[in-house]
Order: C-alpha cells, then structure tokens, then sequence
C-alpha cells in the first residue's frame, strides 16, 4: 500500500508550521554509472566530496545564512551533503544551494532536500518529483569505518616514513 508517508510527495519549500525545528537541508550527488563518466568522475574520489561540501558551505554563509552544524559523507559519485541552518523556513537556504550548484554544473546530477521534522521524511527541492534518496545509517556507518581506516594507514605510512603526523 503506497500511504502519503512512502510516497513522499514533493513540495516548494517548507511551510511556515512546520519550521519548529530548525531547518535541515540534504543534498546528494549522483553520478550514473556509465563508461564515459567512468573518467570524469572517478568512483573514489573524496576530495571533490569536500571540496564542494566547502563551497556550499561558504555560498551558505555568504548569503548571511547561520548553517548551525553541517556534513558530508561518500566519494563524490554518491556524495551526501546535510547542512543544519538558523534560517527559517528553509526556503532561502534552499534556493542558495541550487542556484551554487546550477553555476558549479552539477544541479542534473543533485538532489535537494529539507527535512519534515512533522512527518519525519525528506521532501524533495528539487527536482521536483521523486524520492529523495537518503542513505541508510548503515552505509553511513561503513563510510565512516573506511575513513577512519583509511586515517589510520596514512597515519601508519607517516610513522613508518618518519613524517610528522597531524
């Protein structure tokens, strides 16, 4: 039975009575898998991952938006992106994250959500149908246990070397 809840129909932007909370925005990036992105966007690579978290962090602050707490997580082709932000409704931080990621390029390979802190679901920015795809605490999870690891073999290389860690 597909409820109003599973189907997570989209909307414009958060509603003034459902701004209790502070507003909580989500982005992912989206590669498709295809031979020619193949060598574009390399599956493994985590530094655009932050390289854009940053920019969309600083567009954010830029446009006088308070972002309260913010993260990233997964290699760029899946990246996610959740910025917690003082401004209420998300309707203004909203716009300011599509409009940096439609000058960067990347709006047709994006999803932006908000958090509907009353029905406890994601609600879709843009595009303006489908389902936004959250990851699971379980991946999140693994993606946290590969960087920890791989922290600590960089770590373990620099002693081996003899280079000062950080």
């Amino acid at each position: 039975m597909n409820t109003l809840k599973d189907s997570n129909p989209p909307l414009p932007m958060p509603a003034l009575d459902c701004a209790s909370e502070d507003p909580v925005i989500g982005v992912r990036i989206l590669v498709p898998d295809t031979a020619r992105n193949a060598v574009t966007f390399r599956g493994s690579n985590r530094l655009a991952t932050l390289i854009l978290f940053r920019v969309l962090h600083k567009r954010l602050e830029a446009t006088g938006i308070v972002v309260k707490s913010a993260g990233f997580a997964f290699p760029f082709n899946k990246s996610c992106y959740v910025f917690t932000v003082a401004t209420k409704p998300a309707g203004p931080a909203l716009a300011v994250v599509r409009e940096e990621l439609a000058s960067v390029g990347f709006l047709d390979l994006a999803q932006i959500a908000w958090r509907d802190h009353a029905e406890l679901v994601w609600r879709l920015y843009y595009p303006e149908s489908g389902i936004f795809r959250a990851p699971s605490t379980e991946e999140c999870d693994a993606d946290l246990r590969r960087t920890t690891e791989m922290r600590e073999a960089i770590q373990n290389q620099k002693q081996r070397d003899g280079t000062p860690g950080q």
